[in-house]
């Protein structure tokens, strides 16, 4: 996915972060967009701006940040995925979205294999699970199916 270590590196403001952050979630918010819809731009400076000062005041914040992304360097599941190959794995994305963009996620099921479904063309970006409504009956059409006789 995104290098987040990018939104983190030395001299990246709040507001930078916060701007990186509201474009990649989402390939439709662009400048023009940004100009067209300023309302939402602003709501979405404001809850991201909120979710950056949560913690600001602990000393161990940006420790905690480091470490997180130091493990998330470290942490590479590629060469163990295929072992959820035969079981039932759904892989769900938006062509929106440039944090976990589809081509990430398809290699991510065909390194699975066939027993992986997917489906990449939701909407809204990164946050599709909350902000499309078709998402969430869809997940849950698929856990029904899976879980039902076998």
């Amino acid at each position: 996915s995104f290098p987040i270590h990018e939104w983190y590196a030395p001299g990246v403001t709040v507001e930078e972060r916060v701007t990186r952050k509201i474009f990649q979630a989402n390939t439709d918010r662009t400048e023009a967009w940004k100009e067209r819809c300023p309302t939402e731009w602003q709501m979405s400076v404001a809850l991201l701006s909120r979710d950056e000062k949560v913690g600001a005041d602990d000393p161990l914040r940006m420790e905690g940040v480091q470490r997180q992304l130091e493990a998330r360097r470290a942490h590479d599941t590629w060469e163990s995925i295929g072992a959820l190959s035969g079981r039932a794995v759904l892989v769900l994305g938006s062509s929106q979205d440039n944090i976990t963009p589809p081509p990430i996620m398809e290699n991510l099921v065909r390194r699975i294999g066939k027993s992986c479904e997917s489906k990449l063309d939701f909407a809204w970006g990164h946050s599709f699970i909350a902000a499309d409504t078709a998402a969430m009956p869809y997940v849950n059409e698929w856990l029904r199916k899976s879980s039902g006789p076998h």
